[in-house]
């Protein structure tokens, strides 16, 4: 049986990626990968000429021009390189940016966001994407720009926010790894609307699902149940409340909420089974999946061209492809090709999203490990089979996943078999149900019996996620797991499927060595965690934050409230904590023998010790130029619970009497080793 490495695709896009990864990580110009892309074309060429079957020197340089496309592709995606980018000219400043509307956002309580392609700065033309904020009243609820509305906009962009605390999220390389890289926030009065023009596909898309979503608003359907019903449909989960959203995170089942390959597949099961009878007439065959593939990509265009359902759907329609040529055992060929499809003609890009890592991951696992699974039992029961089959999918899918979601999510969903038995099984009925009510819904032939019926069904799948979700015993949270654990996490899978395939002693051993390295690897984080001291002033609005670690403890002298309880979970994961304890703010500390003195709104009973470290909190009303000339601080700290424009003025003072100044906004947060 041939292995995933024998395909000449699979070896191809692997190479691809690793060079993508490289342009990534290098950031060079177009022109070395595209000399390198030559060099390995002509001896390529060279090798190919020989009358020799296929040599070494074939195949090498095959894989080097995968290697260098894959560098050649990011560079020329790399928007930072390209002319014409925003960024060479001068942009800095208040600028009249003309955007149009590519992507709407999530809403918050004050603003909505935007993604929008830069059109013309100060009637330049000019390229580039930006995040657009535009604030808005709280008592709006849906956004007033649509996708190709074109605005102008009199402001300044800004930076994207970094990561200012240790193991926080990074927005800005998230957003990096899109191409934005900067911000512009606006107010109502600065923007002035343009209306729509040059519709594009994606415009038109918006426009369709509106309307869609509107037919939906009418039929008086619940509001937890509709929201579930548009993000199932059409991909829209801006309305899923968060508490609706995080029930289905802990219960193993949120992947039911992105249109992915589970959606895409049983889409392509329906197809298959309504053209069948096609397959009767003469080419009727080549006929049945034409029309497949087409009604897979209108569909991806109804729900927006999102980035998981453009994946979901070139990989089917590749696999929908093989089934016509009765080529299925050629699947690695089939999803390589998609992948490389993909990065190729859409966007490199796309290898930094999560979703197009995990749908790969999982489907090149069921592809991998799935028939194994069978293999080790066939029930004769049609019952038992069928039950098995599906915890087989499920089981393989979560095993290709489960390292790349610990080290994302740092969970782990035990009951993840539970929700796929029972919701997978019914999600056909439940798409079928909905493509069904949305179709009658605008026909305006649809009777109120099967309203209320697939408004009960949602209400149900909504109260099992939810029961599921309040299993606390079976939900593993905050579990720490960095980028080598990763690979380490293949490598004892690999080994698993190896041993699962082919029982064998050395198969075994490989098994054994890879839990070996593994815990080894764990046993040396959990080490290195007990010889670490250190004490840290975070950066956090409102609310002052000094934290101490003490190997796997960390005291937290802080108001114990809501403020910052993201900022310490990312903390305690990834510096491995078990112990959290809460202590009050003191106005002194004693850090390495050096006081640490804390000031705040209050200005009072200010600590007479001399030559510590000054701590700034809560903006206090201080005369730093007299205080610094009596008490002489070897260094003064800023955090982010003070105004902007004193943070200003005491950075101002500080530098005159050549003291260092720290403010966490700027350096992020600051600390000492004990």
């Amino acid at each position: 049986m041939l292995k995933p490495w024998d395909f000449i695709a699979v070896r191809l896009t692997l190479f691809l990626v690793l060079g993508i990864l490289l342009g990534y990580a290098l950031e060079i110009k177009p022109l070395v990968p595209a000399v390198l892309v030559s060099v390995g074309l002509c001896i390529l060429g060279l090798a190919a000429f020989k009358k020799s079957k296929p040599t070494y020197l074939f195949g090498g340089s095959a894989l080097f021009v995968a290697l260098s496309s894959g560098m050649l592709l990011f560079s020329m995606a790399f928007q930072l390189n390209t002319p014409g980018h925003y960024s060479q000219f001068d942009f800095e400043g208040d600028h009249l940016w003309h955007l149009k509307i590519r992507e709407i956002g999530k809403p918050t309580e004050f603003s909505q966001a935007y993604i929008a392609r830069v059109v013309l700065l100060d009637q330049q033309a000019a390229i580039g994407k930006v995040k657009l904020r535009i604030k808005r009243p709280p008592q709006s609820s849906e956004p007033k720009l649509k996708i190709d509305d074109e605005i102008l906009v009199w402001g300044v962009v800004s930076r994207l926010p970094e990561a200012l605390n240790p193991y926080q999220w990074d927005y800005a390389r998230y957003l990096r790894n899109q191409n934005i890289y900067h911000q512009l926030l606006a107010a109502p009065g600065q923007v002035y609307e343009l209306g729509e023009s040059g519709a594009t596909l994606k415009g038109w898309s918006h426009s369709m699902r509106s309307s869609i979503v509107s037919k939906l608003e009418q039929l008086g359907l619940g509001e937890k149940e509709l929201s579930i019903i548009k993000a199932l449909l059409l991909g829209l989960r801006r309305d899923i409340a968060s508490e609706t959203f995080d029930q289905y995170r802990r219960a193993g089942a949120v992947h039911i909420l992105a249109i992915s390959g589970l959606h895409i597949g049983i889409l392509l099961l329906f197809l298959r089974l309504i053209f069948h009878p096609l397959t009767r007439l003469p080419r009727g065959q080549g006929l049945s999946v034409g029309l497949t593939i087409v009604i897979l990509w209108v569909y991806a265009l109804l729900t927006g061209f999102s980035p998981s359902v453009i994946r979901a759907v070139a990989m089917f329609s590749f696999l929908a492809y093989s089934l016509f040529l009765d080529r299925l055992s050629q699947s690695y060929n089939t999803l390589a090709l998609s992948m490389f499809f993909l990065l190729v003609l859409v966007d490199p890009y796309l290898i930094f999203q999560v979703g197009f890592q995990m749908s790969y991951a999982a489907v090149f696992a069921i592809l991998w490990v799935y028939p194994a699974l069978l293999r080790l039992w066939n029930p004769g029961n049609w019952i038992f089979k069928r039950v098995w089959q599906l915890l087989a999918v499920s089981l393989s899918a979560q095993m290709g996943v489960l390292p790349i979601s610990l080290y994302y999510f740092h969970q782990f969903p035990a009951l993840f078999m539970v929700s796929s038995l029972v919701i997978v099984p019914f999600l056909g009925l439940i798409l079928g149900g909905g493509i069904a009510v949305t179709a009658l819904s605008i026909l305006g032939s649809l009777p109120g019996f099967l309203v209320r019926a697939y408004n009960q069904l949602i209400a149900y799948m909504n109260g099992f996620v939810g029961w599921l979700s309040r299993q606390d015993a079976f939900i593993f949270e905050e579990l720490p797991f960095d980028g080598f654990e990763v690979l380490l996490g293949y490598i004892l899978f690999s080994a698993l499927v190896v041993l699962l395939k082919r029982p064998a002693a050395i198969a075994a051993r490989n098994v054994l060595l890879a839990l070996i390295l593994l815990q080894g690897y764990g046993i040396y984080n959990s080490y290195i965690t007990r010889q670490t001291e250190r004490v840290l002033i975070l950066h956090q609005f409102r609310n002052p934050m000094l934290v101490h670690q003490k190997g796997n403890e960390l005291y937290i002298h802080g108001l114990k409230s809501g403020f910052g309880s993201s900022l310490l979970k990312d903390f305690q994961v990834g510096a491995r904590i078990r112990k959290l304890e809460y202590l009050a703010l003191e106005k002194k500390y004693v850090v390495n023998g050096e006081h640490l003195i804390r000031i705040d709104s209050t200005a009072l009973d200010i600590p007479r010790e001399r030559n510590g470290i000054l701590w700034l909190t809560y903006s206090p009303r201080l005369n730093l130029d007299r205080y610094i000339a009596y008490f002489e601080p070897k260094m003064i700290i800023a955090d982010g619970s003070n105004y902007n424009y004193l943070v200003r003025r005491w950075k101002e003072s500080a530098a005159i009497r050549n003291i260092p100044f720290h403010y966490t906004g700027d350096k992020g947060a600051f600390m000492i080793d004990l």
